[in-house]
């Protein structure tokens, strides 16, 4: 936190300007930075973004064919429950198909 901008009925409704990790300054509410609302400027977004889209990314497959077909089977799984438990994992599905 740099400084206090804007002051309201007390610390409690004033607005701080802050400095990032990364060097951007951005303007914070005394609630936002109390209860944790703000980490950042906004620039760790993209890089939990990159993050959680390398964890979520096991197989490269999710525009092949035997995907669409397991994803398909996936949905039917909520409607009708005659969908083996082991197959709504993709892997053990596509290995049973090949």
């Amino acid at each position: 936190m740099v400084d206090c901008i804007k002051q309201w009925n007390g610390v409690k409704d004033s607005i701080f300007k802050c400095i990032c990790d990364c060097g951007n300054k951005k303007l914070c509410s005394y609630y936002d930075l109390i209860y944790g609302n703000v980490k950042s400027c906004g620039c760790l977004r993209g890089d939990l973004l990159i993050q959680r889209n390398i964890e979520n990314t096991k197989h490269n497959m999710c525009n092949t064919p035997i995907y669409k077909t397991w994803a398909s089977l996936k949905n039917r799984k909520d409607a009708e429950d005659n969908i083996c438990d082991e197959w709504l994992v993709f892997s053990n599905f596509y290995n049973w198909a090949i």
